[in-house]
């Protein structure tokens, strides 16, 4: 949304600021970023889709003063946008003339009974205007064919200033809005888990703690757009655990030995809740799916008063593949290196009528961003 004001403050975090709004001053910029002048504008505020049923439209627009958002800056063309409850985009060929580009889509009804949309692209017609001459027919085609969309049109107001005659182009609306970058992580893993049952459903066993590496590579996507603050995460993961457990009572014990090596792939969503020039705080919340396989699996059962050790006929089988939720929370510094701690409460990885394994995992990790 175009903003109607603005606060500025000079100095540190903390120090005062003062606000403008729109009668007191003509423009404003962010460095590298954003630019907004002034201007007296009349505004379509009719739907860009009009309902089948609808009769013709009455005129409905608005006349106002607002801060449109530089685009393109050009000696013949300029362009601009103001966003309200639409998108609205202006081109200027002159100081204080601002047209709007007019675009609608109108919902015909069908003899056979259905709809479909028709479009009315009157801003191509409103740019064909500034075709540098009549032999321009591959730009007019361009023109012709054009969507009614913030890139697009930036494009098209530049070619039609050509290079010489463009003087300022919003870089940070004109690159991808949707930033992908890789990273990998490594760091250490501690791992728990907890194990009931057998084929006599004995008490719950009691297992150590495992620690063990960890590995990660993901694509963190941002957007410089309405959701800078949200991004996604597609990742992979390698961990492993060891286990060990032992339970006994009168007739016997029981020793249950378990390793294994994970994949987890997972998503997730990211939320920056922080952010300074150099560093961002955020937490995340995901879901995993894990790939296990286990080099060692081996349960013994000694019964004292049969004196016979069996290593074949009780052997749990945990699956070999689960969901998890899990929880990040982590820090980026320099647009390069961050730390991370990543947890995984509790993860059930039952497949088996006498087997009830859940297995947690907690990570800290080291990152760097490519």
């Amino acid at each position: 949304m175009n903003p109607r004001r603005i606060k500025f403050r000079q100095g540190e975090v903390g120090s005062p600021n003062q606000s403008f709004g729109i009668h007191d001053i003509k423009s404003f910029s962010i460095d590298g970023q954003d630019a907004y002048v002034r201007a007296f504008v009349k505004e379509d505020m009719n739907p860009v889709v009009t309902d089948a049923n609808a009769t013709d439209l009455v005129d409905s627009s608005m006349q106002d003063t607002v801060f449109l958002k530089v685009l393109v800056l050009g000696k013949r063309l300029s362009l601009y946008a103001l966003t309200d409850s639409k998108d609205h985009y202006y081109i200027s060929d002159g100081p204080g003339h601002f047209e709007e580009l007019i675009y609608k889509v109108h919902i015909v009804q069908l003899e056979t009974g259905g709809t479909r949309e028709d479009a009315e692209n009157q801003f191509h017609h409103q740019l064909f205007v500034y075709l540098p001459d009549e032999d321009s027919v591959s730009m007019a085609t361009r023109i012709e064919s054009l969507p009614f969309s913030e890139r697009p049109l930036m494009k098209a107001v530049k070619d039609l200033n050509g290079v010489s005659n463009t003087t300022f182009i919003d870089q940070h609306s004109f690159t991808n809005p949707i930033k992908i970058q890789v990273y990998l992580g490594a760091g250490i893993s501690s791992s728990s888990l907890s194990f009931t049952g057998n084929d006599n459903g004995a008490t719950p066993m009691s297992f150590n703690h495992s620690t063990g590496p960890v590995g990660e590579l993901g694509l963190d996507f941002t957007s410089s757009q309405k959701w800078g603050d949200i991004g996604l995460r597609l990742s992979i993961a390698y961990w492993t655990a060891s286990f060990s457990g032992k339970e006994s009572d009168g007739l016997g014990a029981d020793t249950y030995k378990l390793s294994m090596s994970t994949i987890t792939p997972s998503l997730d969503v990211i939320y920056s809740f922080y952010k300074s020039k150099t560093m961002r705080l955020y937490a995340g919340l995901g879901l995993g799916i894990n790939e296990a396989s286990f080099p060692t699996n081996t349960y013994v059962s000694t019964n004292s008063s049969i004196i016979s050790t069996d290593k074949n006929n009780i052997q749990p089988i945990p699956a070999k593949s689960w969901l998890n939720a899990h929880y990040r929370i982590g820090t980026k510094i320099a647009n390069h290196f961050g730390a991370e701690v990543e947890a995984i409460p509790t993860g059930s990885m039952t497949n088996h009528g006498y087997f009830n394994g859940k297995v947690a995992n907690y990570s800290l990790k080291v990152l760097y961003y490519f």
